[in-house]
């Protein structure tokens, strides 16, 4: 079930170390350094100006069950070989004082990261915390779906791009605030309007999702 809170989903871009030939990093400045399922700053405006309407137009948005059972469908598990009965739900865990709001995908270094679902690719940042990262739109434009602690993207990964469902976009790493010996996927869902707001959404526990 979605989380009632709304969560905002700006990264701090610091480095485009480690990015594989062809993708583009931002390398926006902020005061935060955060993503789906890490603690939001309280103002992402001067990274990311956007319109008032286009504020008004990205306000927090509960995803309903028709929409959750729509996104179950399109989506597979991001981790290239991983099974169901491997995911854990870690979703409303504690991590340093905050929830989760994500799950971690256990599988060695190196494997293949998946597009989760047909839609299209948003952002690629650096982070601090989340390491490499990749932001993209589900095809519906109404779920951000984000891909953390890869140890590098996929070559030719471009904002704006469409994504297929399977398509590599990087591999499982470490980077960002990961412990170096547990190499694992961070993927987080987020209900919003990605191509208003990439960074914006109510959170969702991708676990029953993908547990299916």
């Amino acid at each position: 079930m979605p989380s009632p809170r709304s969560v905002a989903t700006l990264l701090l871009a610091v480095a485009c170390g480690g990015a594989g030939a062809g993708a583009t990093a931002d390398t926006s400045q902020s005061a935060g350094d955060t993503a789906v399922g890490i603690e939001a700053p309280a103002d992402i405006a001067a990274v990311e100006p956007v319109s008032a309407a286009a504020r008004a137009d990205s306000a927090p948005i509960t995803a309903s069950q028709v929409e959750l059972d729509a996104l179950a469908s399109a989506m597979i598990i991001p981790v290239q070989g991983v099974q169901s009965s491997a995911l854990h739900d870690a979703y409303a865990e504690a991590r340093g004082g905050r929830v989760h709001e994500a799950i971690d995908i256990l599988a060695p270094r190196g494997t293949p990261v998946l597009s989760a679902a047909d839609g299209k690719l948003m952002k690629v940042h650096e982070s601090v915390a989340g390491g490499h990262m990749v932001y993209a739109a589900d095809a519906s434009d109404r779920f951000v779906l984000m891909y953390g602690h890869l140890e590098r993207y996929a070559d030719g990964l471009q904002p704006g791009m469409a994504l297929r469902q399977g398509q590599v976009i990087g591999y499982v790493g470490t980077s960002g605030n990961a412990n170096a010996n547990t190499p694992h996927l961070h993927f987080a869902i987020a209900r919003g309007r990605p191509s208003v707001a990439w960074w914006r959404g109510t959170a969702v526990n991708p676990y029953p999702l993908l547990h299916r």
